[in-house]
Protein backbone atom coordinates (compact mmCIF):
# COMPACT_ATOMS: atom_id res chain seq x y z
CA UNK A 1 0.00 0.00 0.00
CA UNK A 2 2.49 2.43 0.64
CA UNK A 3 4.17 2.34 -2.69
CA UNK A 4 0.98 3.32 -4.09
CA UNK A 5 0.73 6.51 -1.79
CA UNK A 6 0.94 9.03 -4.31
CA UNK A 7 -1.19 8.06 -6.53
CA UNK A 8 -4.17 7.90 -4.04
CA UNK A 9 -3.93 11.88 -3.93
CA UNK A 10 -5.54 12.70 -0.67
CA UNK A 11 -6.07 9.70 0.49
CA UNK A 12 -2.74 8.36 0.40
CA UNK A 13 -1.64 12.01 2.66
CA UNK A 14 -0.85 10.93 6.21
CA UNK A 15 -1.35 14.39 8.13
CA UNK A 16 -4.55 16.56 7.53
CA UNK A 17 -1.69 19.44 6.83
CA UNK A 18 -0.92 17.30 3.94
CA UNK A 19 -4.23 17.25 2.61
CA UNK A 20 -4.10 20.75 3.05
CA UNK A 21 -1.15 21.23 0.97
CA UNK A 22 -1.91 18.47 -1.77
CA UNK A 23 -5.72 20.46 -2.08
CA UNK A 24 -4.00 23.57 -2.72
CA UNK A 25 -1.44 21.94 -5.15
CA UNK A 26 -4.38 20.20 -6.88
CA UNK A 27 -6.58 23.53 -7.17
CA UNK A 28 -3.20 25.32 -8.94
CA UNK A 29 -3.05 22.54 -11.09
CA UNK A 30 -7.22 22.71 -12.07
CA UNK A 31 -7.51 26.34 -12.38
CA UNK A 32 -4.00 27.63 -12.87
CA UNK A 33 -4.69 29.67 -10.15
CA UNK A 34 -2.44 29.94 -7.43
CA UNK A 35 -3.82 29.86 -4.05
CA UNK A 36 -2.63 31.40 -0.55
CA UNK A 37 -2.59 30.40 2.30
CA UNK A 38 -3.31 33.72 2.97
CA UNK A 39 -6.25 33.65 1.20
CA UNK A 40 -7.12 30.54 2.47
CA UNK A 41 -7.25 31.89 5.81
CA UNK A 42 -8.85 35.02 5.14
CA UNK A 43 -11.90 33.57 3.35
CA UNK A 44 -12.26 30.93 6.31
CA UNK A 45 -12.11 33.16 8.84
CA UNK A 46 -8.88 31.94 10.35
CA UNK A 47 -6.10 34.33 11.25
CA UNK A 48 -3.31 34.19 9.06
CA UNK A 49 -0.66 33.97 11.17
CA UNK A 50 -2.54 31.09 13.26
CA UNK A 51 -2.91 29.13 9.40
CA UNK A 52 0.99 29.77 8.92
CA UNK A 53 1.74 28.34 13.06
CA UNK A 54 -0.63 25.36 11.57
CA UNK A 55 1.37 24.68 8.14
CA UNK A 56 4.41 25.04 10.32
CA UNK A 57 3.56 22.07 12.82
CA UNK A 58 3.47 24.24 15.60
CA UNK A 59 0.01 24.58 16.15
CA UNK A 60 -3.83 22.84 15.05
CA UNK A 61 -7.17 23.63 13.23
CA UNK A 62 -10.36 22.72 14.92
CA UNK A 63 -12.24 20.59 13.57
CA UNK A 64 -14.53 23.14 12.77
CA UNK A 65 -11.92 25.68 11.06
CA UNK A 66 -10.41 22.17 8.92
CA UNK A 67 -13.89 21.45 7.76
CA UNK A 68 -14.44 24.58 6.55
CA UNK A 69 -10.76 24.70 4.76
CA UNK A 70 -11.96 21.42 3.31
CA UNK A 71 -15.02 23.53 1.67
CA UNK A 72 -13.12 25.87 0.95
CA UNK A 73 -10.57 23.92 -0.86
CA UNK A 74 -13.62 22.13 -3.11
CA UNK A 75 -12.80 18.75 -1.36
CA UNK A 76 -15.34 15.99 -2.31
CA UNK A 77 -18.22 14.40 0.62
CA UNK A 78 -15.92 11.39 0.34
CA UNK A 79 -12.75 13.63 0.52
CA UNK A 80 -14.07 15.46 3.49
CA UNK A 81 -15.18 12.33 5.42
CA UNK A 82 -11.45 10.99 5.16
CA UNK A 83 -10.08 14.25 5.36
CA UNK A 84 -12.13 14.63 9.12
CA UNK A 85 -10.74 11.37 10.08
CA UNK A 86 -7.09 12.49 9.36
CA UNK A 87 -7.69 15.09 11.33
CA UNK A 88 -9.19 13.69 14.57
CA UNK A 89 -6.31 10.81 14.33
CA UNK A 90 -3.81 13.66 14.47
CA UNK A 91 -5.27 14.96 17.26
CA UNK A 92 -6.45 12.72 19.26
CA UNK A 93 -4.53 11.35 22.35
CA UNK A 94 -6.16 8.34 23.59
CA UNK A 95 -4.33 4.89 22.06
CA UNK A 96 -7.35 2.71 21.42
CA UNK A 97 -9.65 5.31 19.37
CA UNK A 98 -6.34 6.56 17.25
CA UNK A 99 -6.30 2.40 16.75
CA UNK A 100 -9.94 2.41 15.67
CA UNK A 101 -9.50 5.86 13.51
CA UNK A 102 -6.37 4.12 12.10
CA UNK A 103 -8.63 1.26 11.47
CA UNK A 104 -11.39 2.95 9.43
CA UNK A 105 -8.25 5.08 7.32
CA UNK A 106 -6.61 1.95 5.88
CA UNK A 107 -10.02 0.86 4.91
CA UNK A 108 -10.66 3.97 2.92
CA UNK A 109 -7.41 3.94 1.41
CA UNK A 110 -8.07 -0.02 0.85
CA UNK A 111 -10.84 1.10 -1.22
CA UNK A 112 -9.50 3.98 -3.00
CA UNK A 113 -6.87 1.71 -4.09
CA UNK A 114 -9.25 -0.83 -5.60
CA UNK A 115 -10.88 2.10 -7.30
CA UNK A 116 -7.74 2.93 -9.01
CA UNK A 117 -6.94 0.00 -9.60
CA UNK A 118 -10.05 -1.17 -11.14
CA UNK A 119 -10.15 2.14 -13.18
CA UNK A 120 -6.70 1.65 -14.09
CA UNK A 121 -7.30 -2.01 -15.67
CA UNK A 122 -10.72 -0.59 -17.38
CA UNK A 123 -9.31 2.18 -18.97
CA UNK A 124 -8.51 1.79 -22.65
CA UNK A 125 -4.59 1.55 -23.05
CA UNK A 126 -3.02 5.01 -24.59
CA UNK A 127 -1.51 3.98 -28.04
CA UNK A 128 0.87 7.32 -29.01
CA UNK A 129 0.52 7.90 -32.57
CA UNK A 130 3.27 7.42 -34.98
CA UNK A 131 4.33 10.03 -37.22
CA UNK A 132 1.69 9.40 -40.11
CA UNK A 133 -1.23 9.00 -38.01
CA UNK A 134 -0.34 12.74 -36.68
CA UNK A 135 -0.01 14.15 -40.27
CA UNK A 136 -3.39 12.72 -40.74
CA UNK A 137 -5.17 13.95 -38.02
CA UNK A 138 -3.65 17.36 -37.86
CA UNK A 139 -4.49 18.00 -42.19
CA UNK A 140 -8.06 18.97 -42.39
CA UNK A 141 -7.71 17.43 -46.14
CA UNK A 142 -7.23 14.31 -44.85
CA UNK A 143 -10.50 14.60 -42.15
CA UNK A 144 -12.59 15.77 -45.16
CA UNK A 145 -11.73 13.15 -47.41
CA UNK A 146 -12.15 10.42 -44.66
CA UNK A 147 -15.76 12.19 -44.06
CA UNK A 148 -16.56 11.94 -47.76
CA UNK A 149 -15.59 8.44 -48.44
CA UNK A 150 -18.63 7.61 -45.91
CA UNK A 151 -21.37 8.96 -48.11
CA UNK A 152 -21.92 6.13 -51.05
CA UNK A 153 -21.94 8.72 -53.93
CA UNK A 154 -18.29 10.07 -53.15
CA UNK A 155 -17.43 6.26 -52.40
CA UNK A 156 -18.06 4.80 -55.72
CA UNK A 157 -16.74 7.31 -57.38
CA UNK A 158 -13.49 9.12 -56.05
CA UNK A 159 -13.24 11.89 -58.77
CA UNK A 160 -16.35 13.48 -57.21
CA UNK A 161 -13.84 14.14 -54.08
CA UNK A 162 -10.89 15.80 -56.09
CA UNK A 163 -13.47 17.34 -57.95
CA UNK A 164 -15.20 18.85 -54.17
CA UNK A 165 -11.98 19.65 -52.82
CA UNK A 166 -10.54 21.10 -56.38
CA UNK A 167 -7.44 18.31 -56.10
CA UNK A 168 -5.74 16.80 -58.90
CA UNK A 169 -6.39 12.85 -59.08
CA UNK A 170 -2.83 12.26 -58.37
CA UNK A 171 -3.00 14.56 -54.92
CA UNK A 172 -6.40 12.58 -54.13
CA UNK A 173 -4.22 9.39 -54.33
CA UNK A 174 -1.23 10.66 -52.20
CA UNK A 175 -3.92 11.34 -49.72
CA UNK A 176 -5.64 7.87 -49.84
CA UNK A 177 -2.55 6.12 -49.88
Amino acid sequence: LLGFMDDLGIYGSETYKDIIRLAVQRHLSLFQTKLTYQKIAEDCGIQKTYLSKVMNHSADLSADQFFAVCEYLKLSQDEINFALLVHSFDRSQNKSHKEFLSQSIKAIRREALKFINQSQSDAPKLVLPDELSVHYYLDPIHQLIHMMLTIEKYRVNTDKIANKLNLSADQLMGYLA
